[in-house]
């Protein structure tokens, strides 16, 4: 070939204006598409490394571990090469592991299915993400007390089925936390199987197995393309970074029954604008079929949207194996190959693409309903960060050990009880649940279990109290529990403490006083509200880092923070938010009320107590009586009783309907 095209006749050739290189390079690429006759040489020796990890059974495989001390039981080779070695496998390691144009493609297209576990090592080999363990986390590779061991000897088979359990040598410091949460979250999505085998996949055709025209047919391709009319021809193809994308990220939620799943999808453009969402119930079914579920939908939503918005479709989902199912439907279950084949027509369709991202640190894990200042509840963002250093600075302050036992006392949908329950997690304490806080309950439950620690609010510490004060029963030196007044001498507003270490707090007054409102910042605050639509009011508009929690009050000359009030018409009662404009809505649309206003009055039990104060309409009486009788005469009074069980129909909070 080459005296074909640079021989100039039998004593002299004709200079190379061209390299072979250039030559062999596709047609649509400016070259001849000549076969790389080196290409096709690493092409065939590269099936050998396919059919080492396959064929663990065969002769010259038990030959080349035994001569090269290889490991019998694992799936890959490695790349270092014995001083004696031949040089045929010599030339079948540097195909694996030579960095070159050739390698680095090559290992990409081997994919490994995970199985039973027992011929893939945790650490070395790839099987959960890009690179191995080791390198993604090598402070736990350090750490742990078995760096070579294959997947089965982490973990165990259980009735529910395969729970991991990876055991290091140390305790972890406080930094080292975020690593151990990135690592279980990526290998949660893998279970073992002692059915399944595993095996080396090819990730070149369809069909999952080696081929060496597929091999060379993609090894062989160029990475970038420098051709102008190739940047016209295939503009769909160029980075979308240069030509405009739209990124929908799509997740599951599933429980434990598997009944009340739920799939949501948030759109922003490459400038992170918010762009659309959607969230629905997704039935019943596993968590693999809900984040395909989550993929379909997203697709769908996309779809029905798209006609005002410019830009490639980029979908990210955390499930890496739904991504690798939709890209190579040869790995996908026959179970699944239904809505598999369906997402990889509709991505095809809509010409977009799908992509595997992991959970790291600061991305958006829990969207607590909270309520805002506004009434209206908002979903707010907390990174695992926030998480993690609020229940370490509980664990610090309190000094919690696996000794405790912790009475839940607060619902886990407030983040007083995510957080206090996170930190228990962490030491390995013994976790006590009530269906509903009843004050009588909780002290049984308390001298029964031998409870040494809980979590309150003013309302369920005043009860207690109070059942204390009542039960003649009870002793004080057998519990923990205990009747105390840590703050100074009160003067004014009410008496919250020192902040924890990692919380700053900084008073915003305008005049000479010392009161003003309530500054905060540090790892424990919210990244935002969820929906960026809604105009963020707690943030400070001079110094964005610092949170406006709708607070005022003053920090004393011990450096204890007080409270006076809030900022707004907001009532606390019992723990509880509760916004009069929601109470005085409800109202309004009974018969009997013309008008309403809604306030809070100081108690000393639940802080604030919710009043109404009601004004009838024409032809309407109230009565003192709360019998029910009184409004079946002829259906014109009123009373408490029946305004309160009105509000109950209307779903308002037992703190929002006390008196009237």
């Amino acid at each position: 070939m080459s005296k074909f095209l640079w021989g100039g006749g039998m004593d002299r050739n004709k200079i190379r204006w061209v390299s072979w290189p250039n030559v062999c390079k596709s047609k649509e690429e400016g070259g001849l598409g000549v076969l790389n006759i080196l290409n096709m040489n690493r092409a065939l020796l590269g099936k050998w490394s396919w059919r080492f990890a396959n064929e663990r059974n065969a002769v010259w495989r038990r030959l080349i571990c035994s001569k090269y001390n290889l490991d019998h039981a694992s799936l890959l080779f490695n790349s270092k090469i014995p001083t004696k070695s031949s040089w045929i496998w010599r030339s079948v390691v540097n195909t694996d592991f030579k960095e070159d144009s050739f390698g680095p493609k090559f290992r990409s297209l081997c994919r490994i299915q995970v199985g039973s576990g027992q011929f893939i090592r945790f650490w070395q080999d790839i099987w959960a993400m890009e690179c191995p363990r080791k390198v993604s986390f090598p402070r736990l590779f350090a750490s742990s007390s078995n760096q070579s061991g294959k997947l089965i000897e982490f973990g165990e088979f259980s009735p529910l089925g395969w729970i991991w359990n990876i055991q290091l040598r140390r305790s972890l410091v406080d930094w080292e936390f975020d690593q151990w949460t990135n690592l279980m979250t990526i290998i949660s999505y893998f279970s073992l199987s002692r059915e399944a085998s595993d095996a080396l996949l090819w990730k070149g055709n369809v069909a999952g197995f080696y081929s060496v025209n597929s091999c060379v047919k993609i090894c062989s391709q160029a990475s970038q393309a420098n051709s102008f009319w190739k940047k016209i021809l295939w503009k769909g193809l160029v980075p979308p970074r240069i030509e405009g994308f739209v990124k929908l990220n799509v997740d599951a939620t599933t429980s434990l029954d598997w009944k009340s799943n739920g799939i949501a999808g948030i759109m922003r453009d490459e400038e992170g604008i918010f762009l659309g969402s959607f969230k629905k119930a997704s039935g019943p079914g596993p968590p693999i079929l809900m984040e395909l579920k989550a993929v379909n939908e997203g697709l769908f939503f996309f779809d029905s949207v798209r006609a005002g918005i410019k830009g490639r479709l980029i979908v990210e989902s955390d499930c890496k194996m739904v991504v690798d199912w939709v890209k190579y439907e040869a790995l996908c279950p026959s179970l699944y190959a239904s809505i598999v084949r369906d997402i990889a027509v509709k991505l095809k369709e809509l010409e977009g693409v799908i992509r595997w991202v992991a959970r790291t640190t600061n991305i958006e894990a829990d969207g607590l309903a909270k309520s805002g200042t506004t009434g209206k509840p908002k979903g707010v963002v907390i990174s695992h960060t926030a998480l993690i250093v609020q229940s370490l600075a509980k664990v610090a302050i309190v000094g919690y050990s696996d000794d405790d036992v912790y009475l839940h006392t607060t619902p886990l949908c407030h983040i007083g009880g995510l957080s206090s329950a996170m930190a228990m997690l962490m030491v390995g304490v013994c976790h006590k649940f009530m269906p509903k806080f009843e004050a009588t309950l909780a002290l049984k439950g308390i001298e029964q279990h031998h409870v040494t620690s809980l979590i309150t609010v003013p309302a369920i510490m005043a009860d207690l109290i109070l059942s204390t004060r009542l039960k003649k029963s009870w002793k004080g030196s057998d519990s923990t529990f205990s009747e105390t007044n840590p703050s100074p001498v009160r003067t004014r507003g009410v008496y919250v403490g020192k902040p924890a270490p990692h919380v700053e707090i900084k008073i915003c007054n305008d005049g000479p006083s010392n009161v003003g409102r309530i500054l905060t910042r540090g790892p424990h605050v919210i990244l935002r509200y969820w929906d960026h639509q809604i105009p963020d009011k707690t943030l400070n508009s001079i110094e964005e880092t610092w949170l406006d929690t709708g607070d005022i009050g003053f920090v004393d000359d011990h450096c204890n923070l007080w409270l006076v009030k809030r900022t707004n018409g907001r009532i606390k009662s019992g723990g509880e938010n509760v916004y009069p404009e929601e109470v005085e809505a409800v109202l309004i649309h009974h018969p009997g009320v013309f008008s309403s206003i809604v306030v809070g009055i100081p108690d000393p039990c639940l802080a604030e107590v919710v009043v109404a104060c009601i004004r009838l309409r024409e032809n309407w009486q109230w009565s003192d009586d709360s019998s029910e009788s009184s409004d079946q005469s002829n259906g014109l009074f009123l009373s408490s009783t029946i305004l309160r069980r009105y509000g109950r129909e209307k779903n308002l909070t037992e703190y929002a309907l006390l008196n009237f």
